[in-house]
C-alpha cells in the first residue's frame, strides 16, 4: 500500500515538475499596446483608393513605452453592392511619427514604414450603433513578417485598401464612436481631425512593462476641428457626381 501510494506521489511530483517546465518555456502572449476596437459601428470611412473621392484617413494613438509591433487588427466592409472578391484586396498598413500640431489645428506628420506581412480575415453581421442596418463587418489581422520595433511616442496609423480589381465595391474603415480619426485628401497635406474614431488595435511585446495597455490618443483640444473642411470637400464631391463608401 505505501508502495502505490510513495509511487502515485512521485508521479505527481514528475508531473507537477514537468507541468511547470512547459508554462515557464511556453511563448508569452503578445500584450495589447493599443486598443480601440468596438462594436460600436457608425459607419465606413472610405479608405480606398479606387474610390472617385479619394481621401486618406488615419487614427492618432500613443505609445508609452518601447515595444516590437507583431499584429496590426481592423475591421471594414464593402458596398455598394457588397459582393467581396477576396483577390482584390491590397492593403497598405503605413505608420507615421505625429510631429505637431499647426496653429489651424492641423496635424503635421511623417512617414515612418509600411509594415508587412499575412493578412487573415473573419466576418461577423452586425447592426449598426443606433441603427437597425446590418453590415458583414471584416475583421482583419496583420501578423507581420518581422516585428517592428518602436520607440515611445505618438504616432499615426493609416490604412488603405486598393480594390480596384473589383468592379463594384470600394472599401471602407469601420468608424467608431470613441478614439481619434483624420483625413486628408492628399499625402502633402497635414491630417484634419474628425469626431469619433476607427476601429483598431495594435500588439506586440512590450519591452519595459508587459501589463502596459495604453489607450489611442485623443490629441486634446482638436475633437470636432476638421468636420467643417470634410463636410465642404464631401458635398463638393457629391456634387460632381463623385461617392464613396461611408
Amino acid at each position: 500500500m505505501m508502495n502505490v501510494l510513495g509511487r502515485t506521489f512521485c508521479t505527481s511530483i514528475v508531473a507537477s515538475a514537468f507541468l511547470s517546465i512547459l508554462v515557464a518555456n511556453a511563448p508569452a502572449k503578445a500584450a495589447t499596446l493599443v486598443d480601440n476596437r468596438s462594436l460600436e459601428v457608425v459607419g465606413f470611412l472610405g479608405g480606398d483608393p479606387d474610390s472617385e473621392t479619394q481621401v486618406e484617413f488615419g487614427t492618432g494613438f500613443d505609445l508609452n513605452a518601447d515595444a516590437a509591433i507583431t499584429r496590426i487588427l481592423w475591421s471594414g466592409a464593402y458596398g455598394p453592392s457588397n459582393t467581396r472578391t477576396p483577390s482584390t484586396d491590397n492593403f497598405s498598413v503605413r505608420l507615421f511619427t505625429i510631429e505637431g500640431v499647426d496653429s489651424d489645428g492641423l496635424v503635421n506628420t511623417a512617414p515612418l514604414t509600411t509594415l508587412s506581412g499575412d493578412v487573415s480575415y473573419s466576418v461577423q453581421r452586425i447592426q449598426g450603433y443606433q441603427d437597425i442596418t446590418e453590415y458583414d463587418v471584416y475583421f482583419y489581422t496583420l501578423s507581420l513578417s518581422n516585428p517592428f520595433s518602436l520607440n515611445s511616442g505618438v504616432y499615426l496609423l493609416s490604412i488603405l485598401n486598393d480594390t480596384s480589381a473589383d468592379l463594384d465595391d470600394n472599401w471602407g474603415w469601420t468608424r467608431t464612436t470613441q478614439g481619434g480619426a483624420q483625413f486628408r485628401f492628399d499625402a502633402t497635406e497635414p491630417w484634419a481631425r474628425l469626431a469619433g474614431g476607427l476601429d483598431f488595435a495594435i500588439e506586440g511585446d512590450v519591452k519595459d512593462n508587459p501589463a502596459m495597455i495604453p489607450t489611442p490618443t485623443v490629441l486634446p483640444g482638436l475633437l470636432g476641428l476638421g468636420m467643417g473642411i470634410w463636410r465642404k470637400r464631401r458635398a463638393e464631391a457629391l456634387a460632381n457626381g463623385k461617392s464613396q463608401l461611408e
